[in-house]
């Protein structure tokens, strides 16, 4: 018993964890924040990683099972390995949640904030955006989902579509070809404004 207490300290010692905290670890306490275990997981030279991975991965896997929103999910994929089963659970109920946020949502405000919470490149990312544009009425509301897409070509080119078509006056004519600059609707703008402002 004693040896075992002293191998315990030198393993602790070793791995610059208190005892108490290696000891919670080692029982797969569910009350330790994935982002702890992360954090020592990387922290540790190689030869020690093993240790703390086992214990990682039935932490999270228990967590993953447990998921039932879509903070839970982000938390469990932000904060395990993406060759884990929890990782790969994770993700599939990020997804499942971020459907069930997309189509619940009504007006402006309550698809900008599902679109910001659908996993990056996915599907569900691109449906929320097509949402999001389908109920925007105004330029301003355009422009701030311009402003969210501009680094994917693809997205912009959906975006500036439909504020192509919102833009009305002089003003809002000009912010769009000042937006657009650089694309396949600049010169079509150009000519919007021309034929409507001479």
């Amino acid at each position: 018993m004693e040896k075992n207490n002293t191998n315990f300290k030198k393993m602790a010692i070793e791995l610059n964890l208190s005892e108490k905290y290696l000891r919670l670890i080692l029982a797969n306490d569910q009350n330790i924040e994935l982002y702890e275990l992360k954090e020592i997981y990387e922290s540790l030279e190689k030869h020690n990683r093993k240790v703390i991975l086992d214990n990682w991965n039935t932490i999270a896997l228990k967590k993953a099972k447990r998921i039932d929103s879509i903070y839970q999910a982000k938390n469990v994929y932000h904060n395990t390995l993406t060759s884990s089963k929890a990782h790969k659970i994770a993700s599939k109920k990020w997804q499942k949640y971020s459907r069930l946020e997309i189509k619940k949502a009504k007006n402006f405000n309550e698809i900008f904030q599902a679109y910001g919470s659908s996993p990056p490149g996915s599907k569900e990312k691109m449906d929320a955006l097509l949402k999001w544009i389908r109920i925007s009425k105004t330029c301003a509301e355009i422009k701030l989902i311009f402003n969210e897409t501009q680094e994917n070509n693809n997205k912009k080119t959906i975006v500036l579509k439909k504020w192509y078509n919102l833009a009305k006056s002089k003003d809002e004519i000009l912010d769009l070809y000042n937006h657009a600059i650089g694309t396949k609707f600049e010169i079509a703008i150009l000519k919007k404004l021309k034929s409507n402002f001479k």
